[in-house]
């Protein structure tokens, strides 16, 4: 049966100090910049990192906290890293049927227990091979059978998909979906789709700390922070509202847009602004045409992407704008850093709300 987790941390030496809880059967994906903390939100939730300060609790059953340690083997999670970390001496059916036997199943039971789960995840057939004669993504299968295998109350998954050719990922993320529903599951990824695939909530990490919580689509339609507004591929502008469609940007920039759901800027107070690259034009004279914005900008980088160069430009003041441009643009142009140009946005573009 599924259980809740519950993580309120501190871990002086990283400087991670975390306060989450997990409902019975949800599935949360947490994300945020590298050494923002959430491995470590792993690791003491799965025993491999004592906290110095606070508990954790899984199923309402306290296994860290004062004089309390359980061990990882005995706190009923399963974790599943890049790594699968299967061992190379067992065969397949074996390393699955580790789990039971730990519980003290008796082996012809454990091994029809791993047949089964090796099955359910397309591996029936590699039962009595060894680890080192499957592929990466044979063994990430096999590894999730081992999870499985063993009853777990919750599933902790550090990015289990990021050592995966591109072409094997898809499949394996569907798998994941299907043979974890129900579970309680805690996902750290990189990966935008593993979010939209896997979680139902999703939790930022920026500095060691929790900055923001919500179910995936409010919280990936409204970013509210630089990571997670890249992670969606969008610009975020931060500034001051000066009316109902007005951001003030600072050093003498207003940028206007449209209020998500018809949310009117409140004037004088934080608000921001998205806009996706593709939606930036770069001009070296004032553009005619349809009403836009247009921010004086220098050019800072240039990235190819295929026949599409991505063009990240710095404003007045230091806020960063990237803007998508054919290759052929870049050329005619004269594109490179330092180069001063105007960025044009139109208003229909540019999504405005709180922060």
């Amino acid at each position: 049966m599924s259980a809740g987790l519950a993580v309120r941390a501190r871990v002086d030496a990283r400087d991670v100090e975390v306060d989450l809880e997990v409902e019975p059967g949800s599935r949360v994906a947490v994300v945020g910049p590298n050494g923002a903390g959430k491995s470590t939100l792993v690791q003491v939730l799965a025993g491999l990192t004592r906290p110095d300060f606070g508990e954790v609790r899984i199923g309402g059953r306290l296994v860290d906290g004062g004089r309390v340690h359980v061990p990882s083997h005995a706190r009923g999670l399963a974790l599943l890293s890049q790594r699968s970390l299967l061992f190379p001496h067992l065969s397949v059916a074996e390393n699955v049927a580790f789990g039971p036997r730990a519980r003290g199943v008796a082996r012809r039971e454990a091994l029809a227990t791993a047949q089964r789960h090796l099955d359910a995840v397309g591996c029936g057939e590699l039962a009595q091979r060894r680890p080192g004669q499957l592929s990466g993504g044979q063994q990430q299968r096999v590894a999730l059978a081992r999870a499985l295998a063993g009853e777990p109350e919750a599933v902790l998954l550090d990015e289990p998909l990021a050592a995966l050719d591109v072409g094997v990922a898809p499949e394996m993320r569907r798998l994941l979906r299907e043979r974890l529903a129900g579970q309680t599951v805690l996902l750290v990824t990189h990966d935008l789709l593993d979010v939209l695939a896997l979680a139902e909530e999703v939790v930022v990490v920026e500095g060691g700390r929790i900055v923001e919580r919500g179910p995936v689509g409010d919280v990936l339609a409204r970013p509210r922070t630089e990571f997670l507004a890249r992670l969606v591929g969008l610009n975020l502008l931060t500034g001051v509202g000066l009316d109902a469609d007005r951001l003030d940007l600072g050093a003498g920039l207003v940028l206007t847009g449209i209020a998500e759901d018809g949310a009117s800027l409140a004037r004088g107070w934080p608000a921001l602004a998205t806009v996706e690259p593709a939606a930036v034009s770069i001009h070296l004279a004032a553009p005619g045409g349809s009403p836009r914005t247009v921010l004086p900008a220098t050019v800072v980088a240039l990235e190819p992407r295929g026949a599409i160069v991505r063009v990240t430009s710095l404003l007045p003041g230091g806020q960063s704008v990237r803007g998508d441009v054919t290759a052929a643009s870049t050329v005619e142009l004269d594109l490179r850093p330092g180069a001063e140009v105007l960025l044009g946005i139109k208003a229909t573009q540019v999504r405005l709300y709180p922060r």
